[in-house]
C-alpha cells in the first residue's frame, strides 16, 4: 500500500514535508508550494486505494536539538505546553535519530505556538 502511495504521489510531483504512520493509516504534511490542482488530482487517484482526507491551512511546528534523546519528558513538556494554551495538535512525528519531534497544528495559531513552546522548553518559563 505504501508504494502504491508514494508511486502517486511522485507521479504529481508532491513532496511529503512530515509523515506519521501506523499499520493502517498513513497522515502527510505537504508544503504551502503544492497546487490546490495537483491535490486534487492525487486525491482522487488516492481514493481508489482508500479513504483520503484533507484539511487545509495547518502549520508544523518543530522542536529540534542534538541533546533531546537526553531530556527525558521534554516531549511531554512540549504536547502538555501546547495543550494549555489550548492549542490542538492534529499529527505528531518524530524521527528515529530523537533528535526532534514535530506536530501539525491548525495554523492561525503557528505564532503562539511556537512562542509558548520556545518559552516553556527553551527558556523553561512553564508558568
Amino acid at each position: 500500500m505504501f508504494a502504491k502511495i508514494f508511486s502517486t504521489l511522485d507521479r504529481f510531483g508532491i513532496v511529503v514535508d512530515l509523515i506519521s504512520t501506523s499499520e493502517v493509516h498513513v497522515s502527510m504534511a505537504l508544503g504551502p508550494h503544492i497546487s490546490g490542482d495537483k491535490i486534487k488530482l492525487a486525491v482522487s487517484e488516492l481514493q481508489k486505494y482508500a479513504v483520503v482526507d484533507t484539511i487545509g491551512d495547518m502549520t508544523i511546528l518543530s522542536l529540534v536539538g542534538r541533546e533531546m534523546r537526553h531530556m527525558v519528558g521534554i516531549a511531554s513538556l512540549m504536547f502538555s505546553t501546547l495543550a494549555k494554551n489550548h492549542i490542538n495538535l492534529e499529527m505528531i512525528s518524530q524521527g528515529a535519530s530523537e533528535i526532534n519531534i514535530s506536530c501539525v497544528i491548525d495554523g492561525t495559531m503557528g505564532v503562539k505556538a511556537l512562542q509558548v513552546v520556545h518559552d516553556a522548553c527553551i527558556l523553561g518559563e512553564t508558568d
